[in-house]
């Protein structure tokens, strides 16, 4: 292979394996987004079911942009998401268990995803040390 052909293929691959990491970056943020909002509700549950009743506001939208005043009184049970788009009415703790479950799935996730990453950002390194090795070549036989 020519050296002109090694560093068009080697730039090449820097660019899909940088591709690869922007996914996995993205792939991280989000599982980290979807713990916060886990504990968020979690936090949300234990508070409202230890309480006989509690003035709130509550948003009208995922941002925050406009909130109603309310009194939740004497939460007995929750609607929770139990899968595959299927919600069910459940008493407070098995609610917070299914978001326990939960956390840990997307810790597990959150996990391997981090680990991918570390080991791709290596690789990543490494081809941007052989890139530059290889132009370095370049120029010192033009010299």
């Amino acid at each position: 292979m020519s050296r002109k052909a090694e560093v068009d293929s080697l730039v090449l691959e820097l660019g899909e394996v940088r591709k690869y990491v922007e996914r996995l970056q993205d792939t991280v943020s989000q599982l980290i987004s979807e713990l916060q909002e886990i504990r968020l509700s979690r936090g949300a549950i234990e508070e409202l079911v230890s309480k006989e009743g509690l003035e709130t506001l509550i948003s009208l939208d995922r941002r925050g942009h406009t909130y109603v005043r309310g009194v939740v009184s004497n939460v007995k049970s929750v609607i929770a998401h139990i899968g595959s788009n299927y919600y069910a009415e459940v008493s407070g703790e098995l609610a917070i268990k299914l978001l326990n479950d939960k956390e840990g799935d997307v810790m597990k996730a959150l996990r391997m995803a981090e680990g991918e990453l570390n080991k791709v950002l290596a690789y990543y390194q490494q081809l941007q040390e052989t890139l530059g090795k290889v132009l370095k070549e370049q120029q010192e036989k033009v010299k």
